[in-house]
């Protein structure tokens, strides 16, 4: 946010936030082989300023058989609240599945979800990749707040270290409609974004000369290659570290618990 607020000569740009992971589980086995694929995007929104995120989490299931897919689905969640295992997310998941079996070709508008612990909306979409089987599609919208400080509600919150009194605590909980503010401010759509997922994953596209294979997945850091020298183990270490603080904060980026 250093950017916004002083100029282009501070900080690093919300495109350079930007990135795409592809993590392949299961190889090996054929019947049992699940794809993620996570895309981070972020944007300044207005009124306030404050940083937000889309990221759009793509669990490729490698079937048709609605019943394999419900049972390889156990393994996604949404945060650390939204567990496919259990509760909410399960009957979300189930319900998705059911409503996508008898639904007309034409995909229906995703529904609007939320953790009411995180502060965030979420929609779940069930999708037919042609080639590889049905997937199941997780798109999340996050307020990371001004970014003025560590202390912000809004980043504590979604860091789970939330400990302000009941009346700063329910403020800042209430939803800013983090979405619709996203989506109006210039860059991809959501189905733009939507199709060009999609298109990464169609025939591998991903494992093309733009991605980076990087400790066994394909990364993609903002649209371009990612160039991490062999002989850089500080490099290595400093993007470990950075992943795991986006993690800590976002309840993992590939809503897929390893």
């Amino acid at each position: 946010m250093l950017r916004h607020y002083l100029g282009p000569s501070y900080g690093i740009s919300t495109n350079q936030l930007s990135f795409m992971q592809v993590s392949e589980f299961d190889e090996s086995e054929p019947g049992v082989r699940m794809t993620t694929l996570t895309s981070v995007e972020a944007r300044v929104c207005p009124r306030p300023a404050r940083l937000c995120l889309r990221i759009q989490t793509w669990a490729v299931m490698h079937t048709k058989v609605l019943e394999l897919a419900l049972e390889r689905s156990k393994c996604l969640c949404v945060c650390r609240h939204l567990v496919a295992e259990k509760g909410e997310m399960s009957r979300l998941i189930e319900s998705s599945l059911d409503e996508y079996s008898t639904r007309s070709k034409k995909p229906r508008e995703a529904g609007q979800h939320m953790c009411h612990h995180c502060n965030f909306v979420f929609q779940l979409q069930v999708l037919d990749t042609v080639s590889d089987g049905l997937a199941i599609v997780i798109t999340k919208w996050l307020d990371l707040g001004s970014g003025l400080t560590p202390m912000d509600p809004k980043w504590r919150i979604l860091a789970d270290r939330f400990q302000g009194g009941d009346q700063e605590q329910e403020q800042a909980r209430q939803a800013e409609n983090c979405r619709t503010d996203f989506e109006k401010e210039e860059g991809m759509t959501q189905q733009a974004h939507t199709l060009r997922n999609l298109s990464y994953l169609n025939d591998q596209r991903y494992k093309g000369t733009k991605w980076k294979r990087c400790c066994g997945d394909w990364i993609l850091q903002a649209d371009q290659h990612m160039h991490l020298p062999h002989w850089s183990d500080i490099l290595l270490l400093s993007l470990g570290l950075l992943a795991l603080m986006l993690c800590e904060v976002i309840g993992g980026m590939s809503s897929y618990k390893i």
